[in-house]
């Protein structure tokens, strides 16, 4: 299970990569479903450099060293060679990786209070594009390994092996430059009777301003579907999004709405978020060269946000929270209040080449 969610995250990451028309806005949140950016902000990327942040903003920034702390202590330091890789990350917990690169390629090793745990050896092509990565833990003879396939800059085919024996594949389609659909294939896992091999199947449709107007998914090997449907107004803009979720037999059907206002500079400043008749609110307000300064987020007792982290609240909340940039306008702090206490102080200090 460990190696197929790596595996999935890996192929979800190229598909966000590659939505090139979106990569230079300033963006604060995106609808947080299969990676397309569908709003003109991005809320994850208001929590960056804790998780893997995106290289393209780390090669752009010339981005040295960032340290993480939570609530004033050291939870992670994050150090990127020049060409944006990652080349040493320690946490708190002990755990250690670093990599080293010899032309093309990309080694790293994952330690646990410097314990050797895996190895993992990233290969690019000539352009600078990952074409390979492989992976072995110590204690294990198996080696996994990933394949990247290209056509016109873009990823359409993904492999995995485990041992040179095809796992998993994962097909990308695109039509007139649009993601169109996803597939994503299992070839070894065991399945019911007459049950299909694909894991999922992902189609997107757009209108005629190429503005994607639904995501269709199926998936447990057919068995469980998710769709979201998509309204925007004259100006492109999304205002509603209509999701009903995990429909299938063994789960609990979800369903929602999501609607988003925005500015005359085309911010959005307010997501309004319904699903089984409880409401959360986001307000958004922003500050100089377009930051955002503050979110307030309110919600009704066991409200659910699709892009913060109220879900499972036991009682009517209100968070707050605020953020700070340096002098390239990144983000260095920001602190979340919730009903009056703090919920979390998070602080990066970032180093530049």
């Amino acid at each position: 299970m460990r190696k197929h969610i790596l595996f999935c995250l890996t192929v979800f990451a190229f598909i966000q990569t590659y939505a090139q028309e979106y990569r230079d806005k300033d963006f604060i949140g995106s609808v947080n479903y299969i990676s397309i950016p569908l709003v003109n902000v991005r809320f994850r990327y208001l929590f960056p450099y804790n998780g893997d942040s995106d290289k393209d903003w780390v090669l752009k920034n010339k981005i040295k060293k960032i340290s993480y702390l939570r609530k004033g202590e050291l939870e992670q330091t994050t150090q990127y060679l020049e060409d944006g890789n990652e080349a040493e990350i320690t946490f708190k917990s002990g755990a250690r990786f670093k990599a080293s690169k010899d032309k093309d390629l990309l080694t790293g090793k994952s330690y646990q209070n410097d314990r050797e745990i895996s190895t993992k050896w990233q290969q690019f092509d000539p352009g600078g594009r990952l074409v390979e990565i492989r992976e072995q833990y110590s204690e294990s003879p198996e080696i996994t390994v990933m394949k990247i396939y290209y056509s016109d800059g873009r990823v359409v085919k993904t492999e995995s092996f485990l041992n040179n024996k095809i796992q998993q594949k994962y097909d990308v389609f695109y039509e007139k430059n649009l993601l169109t659909q996803y597939i994503s294939t299992h070839l070894s896992a065991n399945r019911k009777p007459g049950q299909t091999r694909e894991f999922e199947n992902i189609v997107y449709r757009y209108d005629q301003n190429n503005n994607c107007i639904s995501i269709e998914n199926k998936h447990s090997f057919g068995e469980i579907t998710s769709s979201h449907y998509f309204k925007y107004d004259d100006k492109n803009n999304l205002i509603q999004e209509n999701y009903i979720l995990d429909v299938g037999p063994g789960t609990t059907k979800k369903e929602g709405t999501i609607q988003y206002t925005y500015d005359n500079l085309r911010r959005a400043t307010k997501v309004v978020e319904v699903r089984d008749g409880k409401k959360s609110i986001a307000e958004i307000h922003y500050g100089e060269n377009n930051k955002v300064k503050s979110i307030t987020v309110t919600g009704d007792k066991d409200s659910y946000s699709s892009y913060f982290p109220i879900a499972f609240y036991f009682e009517k909340m209100k968070t707050v929270y605020d953020f700070k940039y340096d002098h390239k306008d990144n983000l260095i702090e920001y602190i979340a209040m919730t009903n009056g206490n703090l919920d979390n102080k998070a602080q990066y200090i970032i180093e530049y080449y």
